[in-house]
């Protein structure tokens, strides 16, 4: 089963980063085979981390502010504001809220976050479509962030080289158009153990005071297998029940690794279908990598194509996105911060 959206346009879509870069060549908990090993497996050579005066919201702010300035929008007609992340400036309140103060926007208006990982890009698309359809809104905000270095443990192997940090903001117009979106959606709960940050104190589950709790925990071989088998299936049956097999132009996968990129690209099996990637300057920046990788490839991008974005990973979760850009629409240079 998909689902489709039309009436809604992407406007524009901006991205920033810190400008830290951290070289995984000098990571000196590589074990056996070292940094080689890990770049011919991941990609990943180098990654961004935001400092202890950088968070989410900074970065997704500064997204934001450049793209309404481009877009020309005025902040009070602003309808919405969603705001992705898994790293939120507090437990509570929600970061959306703030950020609504932050960027001076309307007060009259709906903002709230969402906690949802690599396949968040798709997921937020379609919230945020919906709600400017079915509550006949004009324009909407969504943000996509993270800051997952604050929560990897730096003698982790598994984890502080591969993630990095990334802000995203997208907007989105209902501008009555005919052309659809399409969407497809997957969720595995049975495997929620394999990316998890087990930090169980607001639940009263756990009195550990344990910090290693607030430590981002990964299942390497688990994620793997579901990435390259679960995610190609349902990329392709999208791709097949849209129709649009040959209209599809670009792909925009969520960038793991280089391993897991490759084998998806391997076995969608498109001749004229180009991936776009950014794992190897980047890592994998969660949430942000489909936007974030647009952006970077933002000179290869021609307008009025089709492109399939697929977000995975965390949950385990799946979503995927059909969508076109069209030629007013603002992809912005990548904002160092």
């Amino acid at each position: 089963m998909i689902s489709e959206i039309k009436n809604i346009e992407i406007k524009g879509i901006a991205a920033a980063v810190p400008k830290l870069k951290y070289y995984n060549i000098k990571y000196p908990f590589f074990g056996d085979g070292g940094f080689k090993k890990f770049y011919k497996f991941t990609g990943i050579k180098k990654k961004r981390i935001a400092s202890k005066d950088i968070y989410t919201s900074t970065l997704v702010k500064s997204a934001a502010e450049k793209l309404i300035k481009k877009l020309n929008w005025d902040k009070k007609k602003i309808d919405i504001i969603i705001l992705i992340t898994q790293t939120p400036d507090f437990q509570t309140p929600a970061t959306a809220i703030k950020l609504q103060d932050e960027l001076k926007l309307n007060k009259k208006i709906i903002a709230f976050d969402i906690n949802l990982g690599c396949s968040a890009f798709p997921y937020g698309i379609s919230v945020m479509s919906g709600l400017l359809n079915s509550l006949n809104l004009k324009r909407g905000l969504l943000l996509i962030g993270d800051t997952l270095s604050k929560v990897c443990n730096y003698n982790d192997r598994s984890t502080f080289p591969i993630f990095g940090d990334a802000g995203s903001a997208i907007a989105l117009e209902n501008t009555k158009c005919k052309k659809k979106m399409y969407f497809n959606f997957f969720s595995d709960g049975k495997s929620f153990e394999d990316i998890i940050i087990p930090s169980y104190g607001l639940s009263g589950r756990s009195t550990s005071k344990n910090k290693n709790n607030f430590n981002l925990r990964l299942k390497g071989a688990n994620v793997y297998s579901f990435a390259v088998n679960d995610v190609p299936k349902l990329m392709t049956d999208l791709i097949i029940k849209s129709k649009l097999n040959d209209k599809i132009k670009y792909c925009v996968p969520h960038q793991a690794n280089k391993m897991i990129v490759e084998q998806i690209e391997k076995k969608i099996g498109l001749k004229n279908l180009v991936f776009l990637k950014s794992y190897e300057e980047f890592g994998n920046t969660s949430n942000t990598t489909i936007p974030l990788t647009m952006v970077v490839n933002k000179n290869f991008l021609k307008s009025n194509n089709y492109i399939l974005a697929s977000g995975f990973g965390v949950g385990s979760s799946i979503s995927n996105l059909i969508f076109s850009l069209k030629k007013n629409t603002k992809l912005l240079n990548l904002i160092e911060i």
